[in-house]
C-alpha cells in the first residue's frame, strides 16, 4: 500500500452527509482534508487523464438529477475542488457514470434512461442524446419499469448498460457521432443486474435481486455463462443485496460488498478468469455500498446506514478495523491521482 493516497468520498446530503469529502490515507490512518457541498453525489468518476472529477447527483426522489464536474485546485486534489459545470441529467436518480467515445455518460436509475454529455477539454456540455429503455421484469416492486444501474465502458467507442428493471444488458456503439444500440443481452429472469466488471475476455456480473455473482465468457455480442456463485456464500441463509464489485490491483482477487449480510465476499481469480470462493467476512458496518481494495488484504469500505468509512485488513477468516471515519451516508469511493 502506498504511503499516502488521496480519495474522494460521495455522501448522501439527504442523510446529513457533506457532499464530497476528500481525505488522505497515510500510515494506516484516514485524515479528512476538506468537504465540497453538492447534492447527493451517488457516484464519482475521474476523466482518463485524472484532471476532472465527475459526480452523478440527485438522490432517490422524483426530481431529475444532474451531473457535476470539478477540477483540482492548482492541479492538486489535496488543495481543493473547483466547480466547472453542472448539467441537468434529464433523468431521475443518476446513479453511475462512465467516459466513452469522448462523452460523459450517465445511468439514470428511476426512469430507465441513459444521458450523453459531450466533453470539451474534459468538461461536460449540455445533454446531446438520450437513450431510453422500456420493459419490465417479474419482481412486483423493483421491476415495474426499466432501471439503468450502471454504464460500463467496452473499449473506446462502446459501452454496456446494466438494466435492473428489465433483466437486460444493453450494448451501444458510437457511429457517425451518435450512440446506437448494437445488442440487448437477456440475463436470468428476476436477476436484476446491478454492476458488471470486465477482466480480459471474462465478465463478472452482480445480480441485486437474486444475489448471484455470474461469470461469463465474452464472445462478441454474446455472453456464455461459465459460473454462478451465491453471494456472499452458500452458507448465508438470509436476504442479501450485492452492491460493488472490485478487483485487486494485480487482478488476482475479486471482492463484492454485500448489503444484508453486511460483509465482503472474496474470490480468487485464476489466469483464465474463473473464480474460486475464498470466504466472506463482516465489515463491522451496516449496508456496505462501496469498497476499494488497496492490496491483497487491505480495503476501504463505505457503509451507508451505519455512517462510516472503515480501513479493514483480512486476518484469517475475519476483517479487523484498522481505522474508521464517521460521517452520514457514505456511498462512493474514488482514488484520486493526476
Amino acid at each position: 500500500m502506498e504511503n499516502r493516497q488521496l480519495f474522494a468520498l460521495g455522501t448522501y446530503t439527504a442523510l446529513g452527509g457533506p457532499g464530497i469529502r476528500v481525505f488522505a490515507l497515510e500510515n494506516g490512518k484516514m485524515s479528512p482534508l476538506y468537504d465540497v457541498y453538492v447534492e447527493d453525489p451517488i457516484w464519482l468518476e475521474l476523466s482518463a487523464d485524472g484532471r476532472h472529477l465527475y459526480a452523478a447527483c440527485g438522490g432517490e426522489g422524483p426530481a431529475e438529477g444532474f451531473v457535476a464536474s470539478f477540477a483540482p485546485a492548482d492541479g492538486d486534489y489535496a488543495k481543493g475542488l473547483v466547480p466547472e459545470a453542472r448539467r441537468e441529467a434529464h433523468g431521475v436518480c443518476p446513479c453511475h457514470l462512465c467516459v466513452a467515445g469522448g462523452d460523459l455518460i450517465s445511468a439514470n436509475y428511476a426512469d430507465g434512461c441513459v444521458s450523453v454529455f459531450p466533453l470539451e477539454d474534459g468538461v461536460p456540455g449540455e445533454m446531446s442524446q438520450q437513450l431510453r429503455h422500456h420493459g419490465r421484469g417479474p419482481h412486483p416492486l423493483r421491476q415495474v419499469c426499466a432501471h439503468v444501474h450502471q454504464v460500463l465502458p467496452l473499449g473506446e467507442n462502446a459501452f454496456q448498460a446494466q438494466d435492473l428493471g428489465i433483466d437486460r444488458l444493453v450494448r451501444y456503439a458510437k457511429r457517425d457521432g451518435q450512440w446506437v444500440k448494437t445488442a440487448e443481452i437477456p440475463v436470468h429472469s428476476g436477476d436484476g443486474p446491478r454492476h458488471a466488471l470486465v477482466n480480459g475476455g471474462v465478465m463478472y456480473l452482480l445480480t441485486e435481486l437474486s444475489s448471484w455473482l455470474r461469470v461469463y465468457r465474452m464472445e462478441g455480442d454474446t455472453l456464455r455463462e461459465i459460473q454462478a456463485l451465491k453471494l456472499p456464500g452458500d452458507d448465508f441463509p438470509a436476504t442479501n443485496y450485492p452492491a460493488a464489485i472490485r478487483l485487486s490491483p494485480d487482478r488476482t482477487v475479486l471482492m463484492v460488498s454485500c448489503r444484508g449480510a453486511d460483509a465482503v465476499a472474496f474470490f480468487r481469480v485464476a489466469p483464465d478468469g474463473t473464480v474460486t470462493p475464498d470466504g466472506w467476512a463482516a465489515v463491522h458496518g451496516c449496508w456496505p455500498r462501496d469498497i476499494r481494495m488497496l492490496d491483497h488484504g487491505t480495503l476501504l469500505c463505505a457503509s451507508q446506514k451505519s455512517g462510516d468509512v472503515s480501513l479493514l485488513r483480512r486476518a484469517g477468516a475475519h476483517l479487523e478495523v484498522l481505522d474508521a471515519m464517521r460521517l452520514p451516508g457514505p456511498v462512493a469511493l474514488l482514488p484520486l491521482q493526476i
